[in-house]
């Protein structure tokens, strides 16, 4: 079962061990060459890298630093699994 992170609740559905839904946006910069990714679910998420799998790997960490950040009472699951559902146009 999974439950998105900005619904009523999410923390108590997170201390019962519910996986929580994130949702990121992320594009790829052509002019500078990086990719980027933000998220409305996560405040202060905006993380940039040289690549998609690098990209990967800072969401992660900047999704551990601001849970443990803005939960510090809370003990929110921090287990980061990405999905890749890409759009091009």
């Amino acid at each position: 079962m999974n439950y998105p992170i900005s619904y009523p609740l999410a923390n108590f559905f997170s201390a019962l061990g519910i996986k929580l839904i994130i949702r990121i946006d992320f594009i790829h910069d052509k002019e500078a060459d990086v990719f980027v990714a933000t998220s409305k679910d996560i405040q202060g998420l905006v993380v940039e890298a040289a690549s998609y799998e690098e990209l990967q790997s800072e969401i992660k960490e900047a999704i551990a630093t601001l849970s443990e950040l803005s939960n510090s009472k809370n003990n929110m699951h921090t287990d980061v699994v990405l999905t890749d559902r890409i759009a091009t146009a």
